[in-house]
């Protein structure tokens, strides 16, 4: 009996050193701006973003081209925002950050909505339809929110890949990208954008 103990404890140890041989041998996580490198924006040290989006056309405002429905199902577009700033907001009702970020958007709507900027939601929940009106209502969002689909759902928008939420993207009005925020951020480091960008009247 004495004998069957050591050898369970000896098979336990060695279970133990293999485990952390093979957690040490793993890869890291990627950094904030590695990931940012792949979005293809770059981490908050002021270095410029841009977009190849076109000016004019309203077939080419570049915000279109992200899939999304309204929170009833409905397929819809963000066409309709050509000629506002878009403070366009990838996140997911579990992520922390989101929910931690989600009513300081809300404030600089209220405060800057008269100047042309429009805060826009897109939640990436795979049951987005049945989570995301009780979610919203708990932290008095009030500004529009969408629902990924199709290929957005999967993370791919016409600005580069999401893999990682939050995902926060400041947008002309012709649809060109001003600065891409990957992760979780300081809302102060957009504000400061947005007024560089969007004059008082």
């Amino acid at each position: 009996m004495l004998l069957w103990v050591r050898h369970l404890w000896v098979l336990v140890l060695l279970v133990f050193v293999v485990s952390c041989t093979t957690a040490a041998k793993r890869t890291p996580p990627p950094t904030s701006e590695e990931l940012a490198h792949r979005l293809g924006l770059t981490d908050d040290r002021g270095r410029p973003l841009g977009s190849d989006s076109r000016r004019g056309n309203p077939d080419s405002y570049t915000p279109a081209g992200i899939h999304i429905l309204d929170q009833d199902g409905k397929p819809a577009s963000l066409a309709a925002y050509q000629g506002k700033w878009l403070l366009l907001d990838f996140f997911a009702t579990y992520a922390i950050p989101s929910q931690m970020q989600m009513p300081k958007l809300m404030d600089l709507q209220r405060r800057y909505s008269e100047r042309g900027l429009a805060v826009v939601g897109i939640s990436l929940d795979m049951q987005a339809r049945v989570m995301l009106k009780p979610f919203l209502t708990s932290l008095g969002i009030e500004y529009p929110v969408y629902i990924a689909s199709g290929t957005t759902m999967e993370g791919r928008t016409p600005y580069g890949f999401v893999t990682e939420i939050p995902v926060t993207l400041l947008i002309d009005p012709d649809g060109k990208l001003i600065k891409g925020y990957l992760g979780a951020y300081k809302v102060e480091q957009i504000e400061d954008e947005i007024k560089r960008h969007i004059k008082t009247p």
